[in-house]
């Protein structure tokens, strides 16, 4: 008797904290989304993102100019002889001899030594750190509602499938499908925030010039009046990129990381996933995801930088890319800078994430 009643009264003393916890407004175990969540993921995205664009953007703007065929024309970029050969188009397209993957590695060579030379250097640092500005202002805000969004959901709909569950339990042990539909929610709403941004950042880009000449230039009609249609110009395939792209990016990185995990118990190992593990998973969900939208983004950037009285629909301009055979053009490149971005961008997010929890 004596023990069934010191097990019950622990029974009571508990419930009772519990409800008195409830009752201070203090989260319970079991709290799903809350403002101090929401803040820190916002948080650490901030953070996260603002560390993508500097490490980033300068082969995020050579990527631009490979898929719209403007090497050299930004005019920080050192005049070279070997742009114009860069930029021709592709062999498929203008009957020409493909060269050789020696020769074609000797070009680039050169090309390069000539663009970073010493006395070239500082200029080709502006060139392709033009357009850096409106991103490195925004990334971070805007990456924050990124990342605030993808947690928010996250716990709403592991708090549906586990309403017993603790706070943190959605970070290791909610679904990978849970994370391609938070990821899918979160980059939709991307999408509506950044499709203006991101025609002012291919703009400066590709001509070097000033954020306000160059929202002018993106953004307002020859008769000097804001457009909203130009704003969301090619809005399509940049909404696959953001929505689809995230989906697959958060996916990819939670199912490593877990594969990890499951590793790491098997080796008789129960801590938690180390650094390296989480960069090596970072680093595949950055290249998988972009492998995949590829196609899109390059669609997209031919669409907002557009020259001349006739502006081609999406579907002719994806007709034009697919005859000219320039889909993939530049795809190992931003396929292999988006490993180290991503290895860097998430373990940050994911560690300074569970410093504020």
């Amino acid at each position: 008797m004596t023990s069934e009643w010191k097990e019950r009264r622990g029974e009571i003393s508990v419930s009772l904290s519990g409800r008195a916890s409830q009752s201070r407004g203090e989260p319970s175990e079991g709290e799903g989304v809350s403002g101090a969540s929401v803040l820190n993921s916002s948080i650490a995205g901030y953070v996260a993102g603002s560390c993508g664009v500097i490490l980033g953007h300068p082969f995020d703007s050579v990527k631009v100019w490979m898929q719209t065929n403007t090497v050299g024309k930004n005019k920080h970029m050192p005049k070279s002889s070997n742009a114009s050969a860069m930029n021709a188009p592709s062999a498929e397209s203008a009957g020409q001899v493909l060269t050789t993957s020696k020769q074609a590695v000797r070009r680039g060579m050169e090309s390069a030594s000539r663009y970073l030379s010493p006395t070239k250097m500082k200029s080709t640092l502006r060139a392709v750190y033009s357009g850096i500005g409106p991103p490195l202002v925004t990334v971070g805000a805007i990456q924050s509602i990124n990342f605030a969004a993808y947690d928010t959901v996250r716990r709403m709909l592991h708090k549906r499938d586990y309403p017993e569950a603790s706070s943190k339990d959605y970070l290791e042990n909610d679904s990978l499908l849970n994370c391609g539909i938070a990821g899918f929610a979160a980059g939709t709403g991307l999408a509506v925030l950044t499709s203006p941004f991101f025609i002012v950042k291919c703009q400066q880009q590709v001509t070097g010039d000033s954020f306000k000449q160059s929202i002018s230039e993106a953004l307002y009609g020859t008769n000097g009046r804001f457009s909203l249609r130009r704003s969301f110009i090619g809005f399509a395939p940049h909404f696959f990129c953001e929505a689809a792209g995230r989906a697959v990016y958060y996916t990819v990185y939670e199912g490593c990381k877990r594969s990890f995990s499951d590793y790491n118990a098997r080796q008789g190992n129960e801590e938690a996933i180390s650094l390296t593990q989480r960069m090596i998973s970072g680093a595949m969900a950055g290249m998988l995801c972009w492998a995949a939208i590829f196609p899109s983004d390059t669609l997209r950037s031919r669409i907002y930088l557009q020259e001349g009285p006739r502006i081609l629909s999406t579907t002719q301009m994806a007709s034009q890319i697919i005859k000219e055979g320039v889909a993939f053009k530049g795809f190992w490149l931003n396929v292999i800078r988006a490993g180290p971005v991503a290895a860097a961008v998430l373990p940050v997010y994911d560690l300074l994430l569970e410093k504020l929890s």
